[in-house]
């Protein structure tokens, strides 16, 4: 972008044209008098030494100087600078798998308790975002629906447990189903959903959801 330190001076700008009027306006005149003194073409042979088209050359020379000091008075300044954009959050729909298989204590303690704490400890990064979070097994339920109170969400968090999808099994449609439907409305808020899961789809229905 483009700014100028003395934009004043860019209206002197506005005096190249009057000038190039009155340079045209002469050379009309000239002709029309050199016509009435004599025949046009005769007179055109003996002043063949001035050269109609230099004479244009030298004025449009002369216009584009003048534009460039104009310019130059007018202190053009170029350049660019940081702007700080705000982050508008976004909508984070976790679903976490809940069947009894997440209970494996391949790592420690157990599958489901280490997924909760990393859920825990990107909820802590998460800044003017919303969360909710649905459990999922054989069936899918919304544990918390979308909020901003990242406390409120650890809580539920901490509460969740094999016991809270009474079906078991793995369903991973039913998972994508219900986290859509936590989703608010808006849309022109971002939304990003987040699948937690060890085992593999008992329906295949996935990858229709």
């Amino acid at each position: 972008m483009i700014k100028f330190g003395h934009i004043e001076y860019l209206y002197l700008m506005a005096i190249i044209p009057v000038f190039a009027f009155l340079f045209y306006f002469y050379l009309y005149r000239r002709k029309k008098q050199l016509s009435v003194i004599g025949n046009l073409k005769l007179m055109n042979i003996l002043t063949q030494e001035v050269s109609l088209s230099k004479r244009k050359i030298k004025f449009w020379l002369l216009m584009g100087s003048f534009a460039f000091i104009i310019l130059s008075l007018a202190d053009p300044l170029t350049g660019s600078k940081l702007e700080e954009v705000k982050r508008r959050g976004i909508e984070i729909v976790i679903a976490l798998d809940v069947s009894n298989s997440m209970m494996a204590e391949d790592v420690d303690p157990n599958r489901l308790e280490a997924a909760k704490r990393a859920i825990e400890k990107l909820a802590d990064k998460f800044s003017d975002d919303r969360l909710a979070l649905v459990v999922f097994a054989g069936e899918a339920y919304i544990q918390l629906p979308i909020t901003s109170d990242m406390t409120s969400a650890k809580m539920f968090l901490k509460s969740i447990s094999p016991g809270s999808v009474a079906e078991q099994g793995t369903s991973l449609s039913k998972a994508i189903e219900t986290s859509l439907h936590a989703f608010t409305g808006n849309p022109e808020t971002g939304k990003v959903m987040i699948l937690i899961t060890d085992g593999e789809d008992h329906e295949g229905q996935a990858i229709e959801s």
